[in-house]
This record gives structure tokens, C-alpha cells and sequence, in this order.
């Protein structure tokens, strides 16, 4: 298979959120964007997700993973700056999501902030029978 920068996913991602009424997403910038605009070597702040997404009247973090592990989803996938703004939204009561897209069977899944936090107290990695299924 060959590379998997997510940026495929993401793009899906955004045209399916955005074709169901009333809905937007916001692309939080990262590492890459800033320096696609620079041209040269950044630090950026870690962000807590990828995006931001209003619909209906509701708003989340969204994350957007892609994967090809044939068996289950690691939960180190996340930057050490999701890790802890999943936490912290989630402790506070708000919604983080993380969109997990399977690239070998291109199935997407939805795993919770608080499943990811559950989760991470027991084990390392999902597996994909354990998952919700999106599309």
C-alpha cells in the first residue's frame, strides 16, 4: 500500500459531514499546513484535534485517523496534545470524537472521548469488532 499521510481520510471526512444539513466543519491548522505556508521547518503548538465541527446546532473536536493495521486501531495514534484535550473535554462534558477510517477494508469508525478514555486505561490498541461501525 502506498503512503498514508490522512490526508485522503480527512478529505472524505469533510464532504460527508458537510453534505448533511447544517453542518460545517473548521480545519484547525497543524505542523504541516504551517509549513506548506513557510517553506521551512516550523514548531507549532500541538492542537487539540484536526477539526471542529457545528451540525445542527451541536459542536465537537473531531479527530481523523486512517489506518492500515488489518486487525485493530492503536490507541497511540493520537498526538500527545489530543491525548490530553480528549481528556479534558471529555472531563468537562464536552463531545470529542475520533473518526477512525480502516484504509484495508475503508470502513470508518466512531470511538468517543470517553470510550478512547476508557479504553486507554486497559489496553493498548481496539480491535475493529469492537468498534462502532460508521459507514
Amino acid at each position: 500500500m502506498a503512503s498514508n499521510t490522512g490526508k485522503a481520510s480527512e478529505a472524505i471526512f469533510i464532504k460527508k459531514i458537510e453534505s448533511q444539513t447544517k453542518s460545517k466543519v473548521f480545519r484547525l491548522r497543524d505542523a504541516a499546513d504551517l509549513y506548506g505556508i513557510n517553506k521551512r521547518k516550523v514548531n507549532a503548538f500541538g492542537q487539540p484535534s484536526d477539526f471542529l465541527v457545528v451540525s445542527q446546532g451541536a459542536i465537537w473536536f473531531a479527530e481523523v485517523k486512517s489506518t492500515q493495521n488489518k486487525t485493530s486501531f492503536s490507541l497511540d495514534c493520537l498526538t500527545p496534545s489530543q491525548k490530553a484535550a480528549c481528556l479534558q473535554v471529555t472531563s468537562c462534558g464536552g463531545d470529542y470524537r475520533i473518526y477512525i477510517h480502516n484504509l484495508c477494508s475503508d470502513t470508518w469508525y466512531l470511538m468517543t472521548g470517553a470510550e478512547y478514555v476508557e479504553y486507554k486505561k486497559t489496553v493498548k490498541s481496539v480491535k475493529w469488532e469492537n468498534l462502532n461501525v460508521l459507514y
